[in-house]
């Protein structure tokens, strides 16, 4: 199936489900949402979306868990490629600019990749934070009943 990517959030896994410790993305494309797990290179699972907003991909979906899971395939063939116009002028500034535009991807992809990392950081840090805050609170309750008794 061929969707346009239009929006993509990182969530709590346990957002989605309880039982889900790891982050999820929420992915929003022109026919509905779907999740996937968060990019994770040491597991090799998940697929960084980010970089595909605004782009058409093929995908394949799965119902899984109450959920609709999407599995990416690949970028969809982009229409000006597959043009029968015979015109080598054009087909010559298609292909005098691909360097370019390869420029331009690595470019994007690269400021992509430095944005995930530090909204992960941002996350790993405020769920740092959440746990000494709760393992502070738990302290205290805990010295206060001991001191009660």
């Amino acid at each position: 199936m061929k969707v346009k990517i239009k929006n993509v959030k990182v969530v709590y896994g346990n957002t989605l489900n309880p039982y889900w410790k790891s982050d999820m993305q929420v992915v929003t494309t022109d026919k509905g949402k779907y999740i996937d797990n968060a990019v994770d290179s040491d597991y090799k699972i998940g697929h960084d979306w980010e970089k595909e907003i605004g782009h058409s991909v093929d995908v394949k979906i799965n119902n899984s868990k109450g959920h609709k899971w999407i599995n990416y395939k690949g970028r969809a063939q982009n229409s000006i490629f597959n043009t029968n116009d015979s015109s080598s002028t054009f087909k010559n500034d298609i292909y005098k600019n691909q360097e370019e535009i390869n420029h331009k991807i690595k470019q994007n992809q690269q400021a992509m990749y430095r944005k995930n990392t530090a909204r992960y950081l941002k996350l790993k840090k405020q769920r740092e934070r959440e746990a000494a805050a709760k393992e502070s609170l738990m302290g205290k309750i805990f010295i206060f009943i001991k001191n009660i008794f």
